[in-house]
């Protein structure tokens, strides 16, 4: 990373899934391929699926086989971007390990390391994923961390209520995005 710009590490939880396979990282090309993303930009999947950085990426690389037709070069500098971390969603151990990777890449960059949590899992782990994200793996001062949920926010008022509730005694307001696709 540049040492004067601020790094940003994008961190897609659950990134072996359907939606992130189908949605979330075709989106983040077509904002890469249009110069919409930071130029300290690292993109980790992180899953509970066995893999590896390069498994990974040539696995992405079919997922994105139709948005990239044409924009072969600028495929391969997506994939590079790419990284994976192999870890449970309820886990601070794992988490921390995913926190040590992100913290060795933006060592000797500036003292400002955004980062942004992609929740492309099942709600019914948002909480312990978001408890594990504070304990291992927020970004550390004078930098952000943002909590994206996506997802249907809950199945009625009452469970997205609670769903509220849960994430907001482990973040502030600010932190947390909510993507629902009912409303």
């Amino acid at each position: 990373p540049s040492p004067w710009a601020p790094t940003a590490a994008v961190c897609v939880i659950g990134a072996s899934g359907d939606l992130a396979k189908r949605k979330t990282y075709p989106a983040l090309f077509k904002l890469f391929l249009h110069g919409l993303l930071p130029s300290n930009l690292r993109i980790w999947g992180y899953a509970r699926s066995a893999n590896d950085d390069e498994g990974f990426r040539e696995g992405m690389r079919s997922w994105l086989a139709k948005a990239a037709t044409g924009h072969t070069e600028k495929l391969d500098e997506f994939l590079a971007a790419c990284c994976y971390c192999q870890g449970q969603y309820d886990s601070a151990e794992d988490f921390a390990r995913l926190n040590a990777a992100v913290e060795a890449w933006e060592a000797g960059a500036t003292d400002r390391h955004n980062r942004m949590f992609y929740l492309a899992i099942p709600p019914s782990v948002f909480g312990p994923a978001a408890q594990s994200i504070k304990a291992s793996a927020m970004a550390p001062d004078l930098s952000w961390t943002r909590v994206i949920v996506e997802k249907p926010f809950g199945h009625d008022l009452a469970s997205s209520d609670a769903l509220d509730e849960e994430l907001g005694q482990l973040l502030s307001e600010e932190q947390i995005y909510r993507i629902d696709h009912y409303l």
